[in-house]
């Protein structure tokens, strides 16, 4: 059917009142989902077949209210649906197609992921786009553009009508995917236009802080996507979430648009921070590292092992900074083995950073019987995991060390939604994520890194041989993808900047005065003949601020320096 809505809206509040079941009306989790074609979608519904059929299926736990106005009439928009369950074929690129269509977008996996992530939740969708509008004009706020008209006026619709359903919600955050139609602006209006747009948004859902997630765009929009990143840089409650190692319908980086496999990715990552974003931090001089978990971490100390790949970087860029990392892993651990391995395995070695690397028994053993008895085992409960992670935490601090929390990785690397253990380790990952805002802990974000990953490469859908060498434990590969991750969360990618250097005169002699909050070695050099090129060193500069005053030698009134890094 084309034009209106598929859906009466009748049924929309029945299929409401069916999402809600027997939960409170305050279980609602709503998200808006917004912006152009990228947003939209142009992912192929017969893509979704083989190693990713899992995604084609109705998501009866999600519901989702789709608006694409390509009449460009806010008040009567050529497709609209009411509320429905999230399926694929949301999504339109040119009028008389129907919907369902053969496309989907974002909402997707996003959709999927949110509700995988909080199953004592129930999760709406709010989605309102439509390819090639910009947002100077067609989302212009103060204009009044007509997809700002439509957005406001079908989000406002669709929680009214949760609200005549008997329930009440909460919109917890938003979506917002678009900047292709806007290259022509330019830095400076486009960054004011996007500033302005995040604003009203926030003010007409009546929350100054409402999280929103904006994505970058494929290589072509290069420009708008350094805007935006610029934008969030200044903006405390937006994300940016990452195209990195994406493709395009083109399988080239350089066109519009995202391909079916790539907006699967896609939309995890916009759901991954719209809980929480990764964090990163720098190492200091003296530091003790010990890496905490099960037998992932047993064998990461080994010769190829992630522990060991870490603890050779780490060497490498601060060879003088004699920073220490220990593995502490046993086989078969779960959350409460660490707690209870605490002090002896870990706070024994006063270490200054604890690595929390724990999940995968504690999920897994509710589905794997024991390999010695073939006896069912229990896992953990989602809520002794969190205890259990919240007491590890306090007991570091309370130690001295600060905690670093590491989502669970795989159980089998294929592409299947529907897998039990898939579904917790989402939960588990979510629950991490959670932990480590609330306790303002680091966060490195393994579990997104390793389904981007497989989802990218795992072409043959295999159980294993990709990134594990079992389904669980790392091959190489998943080995040196840790280790990777690792050295960019405690910034082991080379040496890092020394912090401004100014230079000011005091008679005869030039002051240097340095900021170093780095754990690498510099050195200060003079020379004064640069055809030479022999220079002397001066003072190195060691992880902290200093100041040295230099003064030429009379013969000598010109001289050359420079700023060298170990």
């Amino acid at each position: 059917m084309n034009g209106a809505g598929f859906l009466k809206k009748g049924l929309s509040v029945l299929l409401v009142c069916g999402l809600m079941g027997a939960a409170s009306a305050a279980e609602i989790d709503v998200y808006l989902v917004a912006g152009q074609s990228n947003c939209d979608g142009r992912g192929d519904t017969n893509d979704l077949t083989g190693r990713l059929e899992g995604w084609y299926a109705e998501q009866t736990n999600v519901l989702i209210n789709y608006t694409n106005p390509r009449s460009k009439d806010p008040e009567n928009p050529t497709y609209e649906t009411g509320w429905t369950n999230l399926m694929p074929g949301f999504a339109v690129r040119n009028s008389g197609e129907t919907i369902p269509s053969e496309r989907f977008g974002l909402e997707l996996s996003f959709g999927k992921m949110m509700a995988d992530s909080y199953p004592d939740r129930s999760i709406a969708l709010i989605k309102v786009s439509r390819g090639g509008t910009t947002l100077h004009s067609d989302w212009n706020p103060d204009s009044n553009g007509f997809m700002w008209q439509t957005f406001t006026n079908k989000v406002t619709e669709a929680l009214q009508e949760l609200t005549d359903a008997g329930g009440s919600y909460d919109l917890k955050g938003m979506i917002w995917h678009q900047g292709e139609s806007d290259i022509d602006r330019s830095s400076e209006d486009f960054t004011a236009d996007l500033t302005n747009f995040l604003s009203r948004v926030r003010s007409f859902i009546g929350k100054p802080e409402l999280p929103i997630v904006v994505g970058e765009l494929t290589a072509l929009y290069q420009d708008r996507t350094d805007d935006m990143t610029a934008v969030a840089a200044a903006d405390p409650y937006t994300e940016i979430a990452s195209a990195a190692n994406l493709l395009t319908n083109l399988v080239s980086p350089l066109y519009t648009h995202f391909d079916s496999l790539s907006l699967l990715v896609y939309g995890r990552r916009y759901a991954a921070l719209s809980q929480v974003s990764p964090t990163t931090s720098t190492l200091a001089r003296d530091d003790t590292v010990v890496f905490f978990g099960d037998s992932i971490t047993a064998k990461g100390v080994l010769e190829n092992g992630f522990v060991t790949l870490f603890s050779s970087a780490v060497e490498s860029a601060f060879p003088t900074a004699d920073i220490e990392v220990i593995g502490a892993g046993v086989s078969g651990d779960k959350i409460d083995d660490l707690q209870d391995r605490l002090n002896e395995d870990v706070l024994s070695n006063d270490p200054t950073i604890v690595v929390i690397y724990i999940g995968i028994n504690d999920v897994w053993h509710w589905t794997k019987p024991d390999p010695s008895t073939g006896e069912a085992r229990e896992g953990t409960t989602a809520e002794d995991y969190e205890a259990g992670l919240t007491n590890l935490i306090s007991r570091i601090e309370a130690a001295g060390a600060r905690a670093v929390i590491c989502t669970p990785t795989v159980i089998g690397e294929q592409a299947d939604p529907d897998d039990a253990n898939y579904g917790m380790l989402e939960e588990f990952s979510t629950i991490c994520r959670t932990v480590a805002a609330e306790y303002d802990s680091q966060l490195v974000d393994l579990r997104m890194l390793f389904t981007d990953y497989l989802l990218l490469n795992n072409t043959n859908d295999l159980s294993s041989g990709v990134l594990t060498a079992d389904t669980v434990h790392m091959n190489d590969t998943g080995n040196a993808l840790i280790a990777d991750a690792f050295e960019d969360a405690f910034g082991v990618t080379g040496i890092p900047e020394i912090g401004d250097i100014t230079i000011s005169a005091a008679g005869s002699s030039a002051v240097f005065s340095w900021g170093a909050s780095s754990v690498a070695t510099y050195t200060l050099q003079v020379s004064t003949n640069l055809a030479e090129g022999s220079w002397s060193n001066l003072v190195d500069i060691i992880g902290a601020d200093g100041e040295i005053s230099v003064t030429n030698a009379a013969d000598n009134p010109q001289a050359y320096f420079r700023v060298e890094g170990n």
